[in-house]
């Protein structure tokens, strides 16, 4: 779990995609990160819409969503919300060994 990660109350399933996802290289994802783990859920959601390409901006959306829909009574979307931000988690660990690969290639030439 994330050292300066505050203490949550976030369900289980959420806080097991949040340490798989990890931070990211970019300060821009890194704030979206920390404006999840302070509950800024909306503003989460609006980074989303900046950069629609970025998996990492999609995987925290589809988390602050699953927080909130957590918190009801009626969960009977959370399974698939999860499902997408594994999705979008997976997606953004993709891109991110890709990027790893490419630039340890181009430093062999």
């Amino acid at each position: 779990m994330d050292e300066e990660r505050k203490q949550t109350e976030l369900h289980p399933k959420i806080e097991a995609i949040l340490d798989e996802l990890g931070t990211s290289d970019s300060e821009c994802e890194n704030h979206c990160r920390e404006l999840f783990f302070n509950g800024e859920y909306d503003n989460v959601k609006q980074f989303r819409l900046k950069d629609l390409q970025s998996s990492y901006y999609r995987c925290l959306s589809f988390l602050a969503s699953a927080v909130s829909v957590s918190k009801s009574p009626n969960q009977s979307n959370l399974p698939t919300i999860l499902a997408e931000a594994c999705e979008a988690c997976a997606d953004y660990k993709r891109e991110e060994t890709l990027r790893k690969l490419s630039a340890a290639f181009n430093s062999l030439h």
